[in-house]
Parts: structure tokens; sequence; C-alpha cells
């Protein structure tokens, strides 16, 4: 009797087992996914208020810490073309791909520091003649030429 009882405790407990490892999966699925959701709002959240910081912050070391934390090039295009802070926008431009964007900025920014900024990244080379023959600052011709 008491072997058929211990017998009987044993199947229950791997019955019991089959089922959690059945079911298991169909709990922590929707937890994970879940907390996946959570961290995905909570990062665009925190791109945003990156770029609040890069446009708006009156402190250039908020500003250069904001872009550098910046994953998303369209912010990186926003901060880098309207942004009223020059440091900023140059820490913007060092990390820009999108030639058209480098171009724009190259040739019509008010700043000479960006304008050499986004020519070290170009390499259209008619821009790059262009800004050598008629930007208004040596530094930024000399840059031209230089990746010319």
């Amino acid at each position: 009797m008491l072997r058929r009882s211990r017998n009987r405790k044993r199947r229950l407990q791997a019955h019991n087992m089959c089922i959690i490892a059945v079911l298991l999966p169909f709990i922590l699925l929707p937890i994970t996914a879940f907390a996946e959701r959570i961290e995905k709002a909570e990062q665009e959240v925190t791109q945003t208020e990156l770029l609040r910081d890069a446009m708006e912050s009156h402190y250039w070391e908020a500003r250069l810490k904001a872009v550098d934390n910046l994953h998303n090039e369209s912010s990186l295009i926003t901060v880098a073309t309207e942004s009223e802070y020059a440091d900023a926008r140059v820490a913007a431009i060092k990390r820009i791909n999108r030639q058209d964007v480098l171009e724009e900025v190259a040739l019509n920014d008010d700043y000479w520091t960006v304008r050499r900024a986004a020519l070290k990244n170009l390499t259209d080379q008619s821009v790059l003649a262009q800004a050598a023959a008629l930007d208004a600052d040596c530094s930024v011709r000399r840059a031209a030429v230089n990746n010319i």
C-alpha cells in the first residue's frame, strides 16, 4: 500500500511537471512581450527627451551629451539643421552620413565651424570644389581643399 502511494505521488509530480512545462511559455511570453514594450516606450521617451535637451539646453555639456546619446539619424538631422547652438549642430554633423544633409549644411549654415564639420564628411567633389572656391572663411576653404 505504501509503495502504491509513493508511485502515485511520483506520477502526479511528473504529470504536474509536464503541465507546468507546457503552460510556462504561455505564461512567460506575454510577460516578456509586455516588458519589451515598456522598454521600447521608455527608449522612445528617452530619445524624445534627448532631442529636446540637444536642441534647447542652455548648458553646452548637456547638449553635447544629449547628441552623443541620440541613436536616431532623423533626430540628429533635426539637431544639425534646426538647433540654435553651433556646438550641438557640429556634434550632430559628425555623426550624420546622409550626403544631401551634409551638402545643405556645408553650403548654407551661418557658422564656419558647422560648415567645416559638414565638409569633413562630404564626398561630393562638386560641392567640395564650390566650397573651396566660394566660402568666405579660409579654414572652411582649406577643409574643402583637403577633402578634394
